[in-house]
Order: C-alpha cells, then structure tokens, then sequence
C-alpha cells in the first residue's frame, strides 16, 4: 500500500505537509461530491475534476489514515473520507464491512476461509485478503444468510 503523496519538510523551522507533484495521479480528492443511488456511482472532486466512479467498479474500500483508498481492478483512489462515513451511504447488500478498516464489495468476494481457531479469512477474485474482525462477524450472519439489508 502507498502512503498519501505528502512530503514533510520543515519551513521556517515548522513541519509543514505539502502534496508531491511527482504523482499527479496520486493527489487524494477533497471530497465525496454525491453519492446517487438511482445512478449508482460516486462523485469524487479531485482537485478540479469531478470523477464519476461506478459503485459496481468498487473492489473494497481501505482505510489509510485520514483518507479511504477506493480499489478497483488494477487503479485506485485515494479520497479525503471516513470509512464508516461512506459505509453509511453503501448499499448494505452489496457491500460489507469486515474489519475496522477494510469494506469489500460481496459481489468480489471469492471464499472465506476458516482457520482452527475460528478466524476467517476473506479472499476476493484478485487474491486481495484480509482477516474478517470478530467485531464484525453479525455481517457475516447476514451476507451467509442472504439478508444483507440490516
């Protein structure tokens, strides 16, 4: 995973973060725009550009600090979001939060693995992976179940 492209550089003796404009593909959005579900895609502002990104392109959503990193396929976004912020405005039947950190998209979903001692782990079409938390385990009931909308 990458870091947000800021640097650290002292200016006048105070730490000051400025945006690296060696990744120009790299720069986090300033916000969440929309979220449309009669449309169903997420308008992300990125510096001046509004991104239409179609919520069935969405891989997983991570956390990244202060910023979310919305995966799909082989490109990434990294937006100036909460995950639970954005959890909010998902689909609950199309996507599921399976640790503090990390939502994945059911629809990517691979298996899930259990180990002896009862953790599971989540594997999707692109062997991305991530151990699903035990405080979240009430939404493996519900994506097993069938009954995601809760």
């Amino acid at each position: 995973m990458s870091s947000p492209p800021f640097r650290r550089i002292l200016l006048a003796g105070y730490p000051f973060d400025f945006l690296d404009t060696r990744y120009p593909d790299e720069y986090p959005a300033t916000e969440v725009k929309e979220m449309n579900d009669s449309t169903g895609r997420l308008v992300v502002k990125i510096g001046r550009t509004y991104r239409f990104i179609h919520i069935d392109e969405i891989d997983c959503l991570e956390a990244e600090g202060n910023y979310l990193r919305l995966h799909m396929g082989d490109k990434s976004h990294l937006i100036r979001h909460t995950l639970s912020g954005i959890e909010a405005k998902l689909d609950p039947r199309r996507f599921v939060r399976i640790n503090r950190s990390t939502i994945v998209n059911v629809d990517r979903i691979r298996e899930l693995r259990t180990f002896n001692d009862s953790r599971l782990r989540v594997i999707l079409r692109d062997d991305r992976s991530w151990n699903w938390g035990r405080r979240y385990r009430h939404n493996l009931v519900r994506l097993i179940e069938g009954d995601r909308a809760g």
